[in-house]
């Protein structure tokens, strides 16, 4: 078996050399790239003895003693950093260490990580022991396998039968991901799920083969995760921020307010919440777990808010809380209510999209067009002006609203954690280029919300508030009953941004960038001139497009490739780390917190809560 792993870690970390032809015909680069693959070769060796040792001595031993997952970078794309971390966490006196393609004498002191087992002991210095995504020949070893499949047919989400906005990327990828994993402790999440596929346990050789149809409890066994090594801090659970007590208002001409103190919008956008596409089957109900692990990334990033389609964003399945029309799921409340308290325990409020533009998995407008048999032209603009979808559509909302969630006994409107609704998410598609929604179809559901829900605030769903080919501006900035003005950049566009501070304040709004592109590869203006134009401003937040943390098991990043993803803390290219330390920085220091030098840990698995 190492044999084989040997040649796997040689063919994958030399084949961009070799597939590329003469790309690399620096020979110090080609020596660079040699010896980094030596050195983790001689790691895994080094490690593989060690453990046949261990086993030797413990034959009795219920689990056997587990070695580091297979390298998961090519070896030419890995930065330092990464390189450092696939080789156990730190550099040992005398090791090399690579800058800028050239070998130096390291003269670090080797360090201990709390979270990776001691090769020399062979006991783990904390409650987590060393992943591992190698399959293990020991009778004693429990394996969980998952296979992931994740598509993307949208511009940001998949499924969407008719993609409109020009301003992003539209790909149509799949990735798949399967993880065989050795078990040295257990994590108990609680997953909602449809899914039929059999997941087989196998403890003290007795095999248990469980078949999940129903909201079940399940025992997922698994230590993929490794910590990311390099930070100085971790989130391992609640308490950073506190739970939402007070709702934030309106102040002034464009601000808000939270217990009389400003309060500015930042934060994350997670839109898989509710329903995810991102994992199989697909959509089904996320596992618990995950949804922690996300409430944590947005705590490490230093967000206040986070902002998820599916939260609100439910009709047209079987999964969804109104399947069809006039019928409805309260079951499937159960993931948002959980979802909605989660958030409320890690101290973050979240905004509440209430439809889509678009004809994504979830539900939009062109849903309750085809239930009524309305006609979808014109890029189903009837469904702000025909008073039957009018009327269909204030049915859900106040189904919706109303809701009482089972975790905190609290409904929906009377939940502080639920900072905002939004009338709906990108209404108009990139400027209103289809038609922004008229004034009084705004009016009519903005008063409809905030007459259901007083305490709470209501954004204009639309994607920006100006067209700089048409110069016409978003109507709903005249309706006295929303509170805060929206838009999408994508890309970053200074001069777009500059008009719309112009225009909230003309119109006593606040503004919330609620979606852009972080990544610098799309064009725009630069995330640094981005960040600076927001912090001249006391009243104006921003939210990225879009975060992802691990699976089920803490093994693999859950993908989705429409170019926007940011895999926290490390799944991403060392260029996308750099950019997203600069976002986390950005909101530590817009909140007035200590600002960190590096991206802060998240534990994976995070602990379970209690409501």
């Amino acid at each position: 078996m190492l044999s084989l792993l040997y040649s796997f870690f040689l063919f994958s970390a030399l084949l961009p050399i070799r597939a590329r032809g003469f790309e690399h015909r620096d020979l110090a680069e080609h020596e660079r790239l040699r010896r980094r693959h030596d050195r983790l070769v001689e790691r895994y060796q080094r490690l593989e003895e060690e453990k046949r040792q261990w086993e030797l001595a413990n034959p009795e031993a219920e689990e056997p003693m587990i070695t580091p997952p297979p390298l998961p970078y090519r070896l030419d794309q890995m930065d330092d950093e990464e390189f450092e971390e696939a080789l156990g966490g730190d550099l040992e006196d005398g090791e090399e260490e690579e800058e800028g393609g050239l070998l130096k004498r390291a003269t670090t002191t080797k360090k201990t990580s709390s979270t990776k087992k001691s090769s020399s002991t062979k006991k783990s210095t904390s409650t987590k022991k060393t992943t591992s995504t190698k399959k293990t020949t020991s009778t004693s070893s429990k394996k969980t396998t998952s296979t992931k499949k994740t598509s993307s047919t949208s511009s940001k989400k998949s499924t969407a039968t008719e993609t409109t906005s020009t301003a992003k990327t539209t790909s149509t990828k799949k990735a798949s991901s399967t993880a065989k994993t050795t078990s040295t402790k257990k994590t108990t999440t609680t997953a909602k799920t449809t899914s039929t596929t059999k997941a087989t346990t196998t403890t003290k050789s007795t095999s248990i083969t469980t078949t999940s149809t129903t909201t079940t409890n399940v025992e997922v066994e698994s230590t993929c995760f490794t910590s990311y090594s390099v930070a100085t801090t971790t989130v391992t659970g609640t308490g950073t921020l506190p739970t939402p007590s007070s709702f934030v208002v309106r102040s002034g001409t464009s601000g808000l307010q939270l217990d009389g103190q400003n309060y500015r919008i930042f934060g994350p956008n997670i839109y898989w919440l509710g329903l995810d596409e991102n994992v199989d089957p697909n959509p089904s109900y996320p596992d618990k777990g995950r949804v922690r692990e996300a409430m944590a990334i947005a705590v490490a990033m230093g967000a206040n808010t986070i902002r998820s389609h599916t939260l609100g964003v439910s009709f047209g399945n079987a999964l969804s809380i109104e399947p069809s029309l006039g019928v409805f799921n309260d079951a499937a409340f159960e993931s948002v209510d959980y979802a909605i308290a989660a958030a409320g325990k890690y101290g973050l409020r979240v905004i509440i999209p209430l439809n889509d533009n678009y004809d994504y998995y979830h539900g939009g407008k062109y849903t309750f067009l085809r239930w009524l048999g309305i006609s979808t032209d014109n890029y189903g603009n009837a469904f702000f002006t025909n008073s039957t979808a009018i009327a269909a559509y204030k049915a859900y909302i106040q189904h919706f609203i109303s809701h009482v969630n089972v975790y905190t006994g609290l409904a929906y409107n009377q939940d502080p954690t639920i900072m905002a609704w939004e009338t709906g998410n990108e209404w108009g598609a990139y400027i209103g280029r289809e038609g922004y929604p008229p004034e009084a179809w705004t009016e009519e559901i903005a008063g409809y919300i905030k007459q259901l829900a007083p305490l709470q605030l209501t954004i204009d769903g639309t994607d920006g508030i100006w067209n700089y080919t048409t110069k016409v501006s978003a109507p709903g900035l005249q309706v006295a009953s929303i509170d805060i003005a929206s838009d999408h950049l994508y890309p970053l566009n200074q001069g777009l941004l500059a008009q719309d501070y112009t225009l909230v304040q003309n119109y006593s709004k606040a503004l919330l960038i609620g979606e852009y592109d972080w990544t610098e590869t799309h064009g725009g203006q630069t995330l640094d001139d981005f960040i600076t134009q927001i912090e001249s401003t006391t009243y104006a937040g921003d939210m990225i497009w879009s975060v992802f943390g691990h699976d089920a098991q803490c093994c693999n990043y859950v993908q989705h490739d429409d170019g926007y993803s940011l895999y926290y803390p490390n799944g991403n290219t060392s260029t996308l780390k750099k950019l997203a330390l600069k976002v986390a920085q950005h909101w530590y220091r817009a909140t007035g917190r200590t600002v960190p030098s590096k991206l802060p840990a998240v534990a994976c698995p995070q602990p379970e809560l209690v409501f």
